[in-house]
């Protein structure tokens, strides 16, 4: 779907991460100028959490039901770190294949209740806007 003059494009699909996974349902949009955004609609993920806290979601401000993942480093400004991803880069080589990543690590952290995905916590961030 392209909307907003041209300027959003939005992907929903399903995604399974590996072979013995389940299907996730996800949407990506991307609006020029703004960060991309990954949201998992289905199943939810916060039912399979069981009540415990997900690791590395943002506070969902999309407008799309379901949980917004935390893909990638965005910028930090304390830090004066540079986000991980840029505008140059593709979607699908990049979005796509972190939320699939993503979405393996939150399958062994249902199992473990260990996060081997990697990134910091979120207090740390400056969300930008996300």
């Amino acid at each position: 779907m392209i909307s907003d003059n041209d300027k959003t494009v939005q992907w929903e699909g399903k995604i399974q991460p590996l072979p013995f996974s389940r299907e996730y349902q996800v949407v990506i949009r991307y609006t020029l100028s703004h960060p991309p955004v990954c949201v998992v609609r289905d199943p939810d993920l916060s039912t399979l959490a069981q009540g415990r806290k997900i690791p590395h979601i943002y506070q969902n401000q999309t407008g799309i039901k379901g949980i917004q993942l935390c893909l990638y480093l965005p910028v930090v400004k304390q830090k004066n770190k540079v986000s991980e991803w840029q505008p140059t880069m593709f979607l699908a080589n990049t979005i796509l294949p972190w939320a699939s990543m993503w979405l393996v690590y939150f399958e062994f952290w249902l199992s473990s209740g260990e996060w081997d995905g990697g990134g910091i916590e979120h207090d740390v961030i400056e969300e930008s806007g996300r």
